[in-house]
């Protein structure tokens, strides 16, 4: 498992994971354990766009060319009762460098429709694929 150091990641959440443990976290639901699962506010072309925008390729040789790795990997996103990711766990990774930037950027998207168990909202995971290809 891959995190990022927190001083390396910015987010949207108003914090992290570890800073609402401390002020003793409601139990994070699993995917399965919710009625409503979290779900994204962005679909389809408008969720590539955002990728697209924000993923920057970490690994370049000495002039700046591409070092191609592809792959598939997991990932854990960690949803507060208001929909904020508040932490990204890599359950597979892909390659150290790739999955901080996954962590970079999935930690910028923009608020969950939060889970739900019995009409309340919850802490929930979102387990989500992460795919790379280098052509």
């Amino acid at each position: 498992m891959i995190k990022a150091d927190e001083s390396e990641v910015e987010t949207n959440a108003p914090e992290t994971l570890q800073d609402v443990s401390k002020k003793d976290t409601p139990r994070i639901y699993e995917q399965s354990e919710v009625d409503v699962s979290a779900f994204c506010s962005l679909n389809g072309r408008k969720l590539v766009d955002f990728y697209n925008k924000l993923f920057k390729y970490p690994l370049l040789d000495s002039k700046g060319e591409i070092i191609p790795v592809n792959g598939k990997g997991l990932v854990d996103l960690i949803i507060d009762d208001k929909g904020n990711v508040i932490d990204v766990v890599i359950v597979k990774g892909i390659q150290s460098e790739i999955d901080k930037e996954f962590i970079r950027v999935l930690k910028q998207l923009p608020p969950f429709k939060p889970g739900q168990v019995k009409g309340k909202n919850v802490y929930s995971k979102f387990r989500a694929p992460i795919t790379v290809y280098c052509p």
